[in-house]
């Protein structure tokens, strides 16, 4: 990877295709340097359009909305599970992606997981919605079980086209795990580790926003028997730093480590 950030988001135009059942993004100019001495644009789109963070309020009661979700856990290291290529009309299994990511290793607890299926490439394609890869149940509990910091996908949605209720979605979130779906551009990255800011709109009260995907670098090699890099035993903090940039991620007061955006109880 060359020495700057990679951009894997995609852009927001009134020809961006949204989710069936959602208006397509709108863009109206406003305000004009000829007419009020500046310009200004006004912008109509669902949360969930584009490149965009799913928090788990999108589909748990009382789970936490994307205000909520510390900063801590958008900037971290991510293993890549590379699946280009593969038949979308099968969901993603669990043997799928840890053969997929027997190169970087399954992501450590506060670490993110990205999945590479090449979908997104073409987003134009008549049955980017119907037939896009995702999730099956079983691989979403599992990779809930690593209790990642998030859960990205360059698919415009976590659960496989046509699957019924959406249970990928409803066990990641569920278990407090945010979802980055319409990731774009993940070939640029050569690294099957590297530097991930997912950095959402902070949409009060929101179930989801449109967020602004970045690599920013290689990760550090891992240590054997030591935490992961960039990280202190128990929460995300300093040590060592991998190549490119490195925003601090320290968690803020009362964070109780990877899991901090889980429904609280009583919320």
């Amino acid at each position: 990877m060359g020495p700057g950030p990679i951009d894997l988001t995609m852009t927001v135009s009134d020809g961006l295709a949204a989710f069936p059942g959602s208006p397509r993004p709108h863009i109206v100019p406003w305000e004009t340097i000829a007419r009020d001495g500046y310009n200004l644009e006004l912008v109509f789109m669902s949360a969930h359009t584009g490149t965009h963070l799913d928090a788990p309020r999108h589909f748990v009661r009382g789970g936490a909305t994307v205000d909520r979700i510390p900063a801590s856990r958008l900037v971290c290291d991510a293993a890549v599970a590379g699946l280009d290529g593969r038949d979308a009309s099968m969901p993603i299994t669990w043997a799928d992606i840890v053969a997929a990511a027997s190169g970087p290793g399954l992501p450590a607890p506060g670490e993110a997981l990205v999945i590479r299926t090449g979908w997104s490439d073409r987003p134009g394609r008549g049955s980017y919605f119907e037939k896009c890869p995702g999730l099956s149940a079983g691989a979403a509990r599992r990779i809930a079980s690593l209790r990642p910091a998030l859960v990205g996908i360059d698919s415009p949605s976590i659960d496989a086209g046509g699957a019924p209720s959406f249970p990928a979605h409803k066990a990641l979130l569920g278990a407090g795990i945010p979802v980055v779906e319409n990731l774009t551009g993940l070939a640029a990255v050569r690294s099957e580790r590297f530097l991930l800011a997912v950095l959402p709109l902070k949409l009060k009260s929101g179930t989801g926003a449109p967020a602004r995907a970045l690599c920013l670098g290689e990760a550090a090699p891992r240590q054997p028997g030591g935490p992961p890099p960039g990280r202190r035993p128990g929460g995300a903090g300093g040590g060592r730093r991998g190549k490119g940039m490195r925003p601090g991620t320290a968690a803020p007061a009362g964070a109780k480590g990877p899991d901090v955006g889980r429904p609280a109880a009583g919320r």
